[in-house]
């Protein structure tokens, strides 16, 4: 009997998704900018300290950014 459940469970919500998969809005460029400026923007209040990316993040990123500029040339 649960597996019976749970495959019509299964099933509404993939008839849900395939509904709203039908009846959003198509993208355009406008939307497009508007949640890459919504994901780029800083927040208000600054960080946490333990929030803080580590010095050795910073040394390997700068590590790679020099290795792949090498490759380039």
């Amino acid at each position: 009997m649960q597996a019976k459940q749970n495959r019509v469970a299964e099933k509404v919500e993939y008839l849900e998704n395939e509904a709203w998969i039908a009846r959003r809005r198509p993208p355009t460029q406008r939307r497009i900018d508007k949640a890459m400026a919504l994901l780029h923007r800083e927040g208000g209040q600054p960080p946490a300290s333990n929030d803080q990316i580590p010095d050795s993040y910073k040394n390997w990123e700068r590590e790679q950014a020099r290795n792949s500029r090498r490759r380039a040339s």
